[in-house]
C-alpha cells in the first residue's frame, strides 16, 4: 500500500484488519469453498513465512530432480 508515516500504517493496518475479517465470513468461506479454495486467513507477516518456506521447499525439490528452467 503506499501510505505514508504513522498515519498511513494505520489506515493500512485497518484495511488488512477489515479484508481478514471479511475473508472470513461465511459467506465469502462458501465462495472459495465452492471455487475448491480455502482463504486461509493469514496476516501478511505469515503469508511471507509461509511463501518463503515453499520457495525453499520446492527449490529443494527442482534441485534434487535436476529439473531446469528452459
Amino acid at each position: 500500500m503506499g501510505a505514508q508515516g504513522h498515519a498511513g500504517r494505520c489506515v493500512s493496518a485497518h484495511i488488512i484488519e477489515e479484508i481478514l475479517h471479511i475473508g472470513t465470513g461465511d459467506e465469502i468461506k462458501a465462495i472459495w469453498a465452492s471455487n475448491g479454495a480455502d482463504y486461509g486467513g493469514m496476516t501478511q507477516a505469515q503469508f511471507a513465512r509461509f511463501v518463503c518456506a515453499e520457495v525453499r521447499c520446492w527449490a529443494q525439490v527442482m534441485k534434487v530432480a535436476g529439473a531446469q528452467l528452459d
